[in-house]
């Protein structure tokens, strides 16, 4: 899914949370997942289905928890990208065990 696609899916969760259909990181309401799929479709023209829209909205938590955690724990300044600017051998150490969950963030579904 394209960083448009991924802003795109985040805004349709904020209006599905303002009409409590989706809430602590789930969908909530009965038509939730219906909505969900009719609005991206209908901005996108693109069609998920509720699987592989629980997988994507379950790698961008899993990347918001690592990046929130890096920039509070890292101490290091950040790049003009935001994100902490270290050396390779610091994101080495830091990625050995979490960014196989980060690269799967970027898979299609």
């Amino acid at each position: 899914m394209s960083e448009n696609n991924n802003k795109i899916l985040c805004e349709i969760l904020l209006e599905l949370i303002a009409e409590g259909k989706f809430g602590n990181g789930k969908m909530i309401a009965r038509d939730g997942w219906d909505s969900l799929i009719t609005m991206f479709e209908d901005r996108t023209g693109l069609w998920y289905n509720n699987v592989q829209f629980g997988k994507r909205i379950a790698q961008l938590k899993r990347l918001y928890g690592f990046i929130k955690e890096i920039t509070k724990s890292s101490g290091l300044g950040c790049g003009l990208n935001g994100w902490p600017d270290a050396t390779d051998e610091w994101w080495d150490d830091v990625c050995k065990v979490i960014c196989d969950s980060v690269r799967g963030a970027n898979v299609e579904g």
